[in-house]
């Protein structure tokens, strides 16, 4: 697999202003690599605003510059934060991911005007955390979203969640 942005003058060139009106959504996913790694991002997003595509982004939020992060958040986009844990656990599942320079990124992009949900996975290193996260993602303006895996049914957290209080 050969690691590559999109490219500027390819985003332009498939993404044309006549084929922008068929389009109602673009999500932008990293199955392999973020699409915040690709600098050009904020501009892409303010294209298809400009085309009123509506789109929402997944991240990490490990990458980029605060600055960078308050660019995107000028244009509002709908971007889900795969936060899984705090400080202590979530490195283990976001392998190399900081979390101040989450954190940090975070508070960029939302104090900017973003829109930002923080996505938490449920693992059994993480359970414990679940409240004190929905309680700094709320303090951040953001919504709290939890993401149940199989593997989450035999965690003590697991009847919270049958409950209906996270999902």
């Amino acid at each position: 697999l050969i690691e590559k942005d999109l490219d500027e003058k390819i985003f332009y060139k498939l993404f044309t202003s006549n084929f922008c009106k068929n389009l109602e959504h673009v999500y932008f996913s990293g199955v392999y690599g973020d699409p915040c790694l690709n600098e050009k991002l904020p501009d892409f997003i303010h294209w298809l605003q400009q085309h009123n595509v509506d789109l929402s982004i997944d991240t990490n939020a490990g990458y980029r510059t605060k600055k960078w992060w308050e660019k995107l958040g000028k244009y509002k986009p709908r971007v889900h934060f795969a936060i899984d844990g705090l400080e202590d656990t979530n490195h283990l599942y976001r392998r190399g991911v900081k979390w101040k320079k989450v954190m940090d990124n975070v508070k960029a992009f939302q104090e900017a005007g973003g829109n930002g949900a923080w996505t938490f996975i449920v693992f059994k290193h993480n359970e414990h955390q679940v409240e004190e996260a929905r309680k700094i993602a709320e303090n951040m303006g953001m919504d709290f979203r939890l993401k149940i895996t199989q593997k989450c049914k035999k965690f003590k957290f697991w009847n919270v969640l049958e409950a209906g209080k996270y999902v």
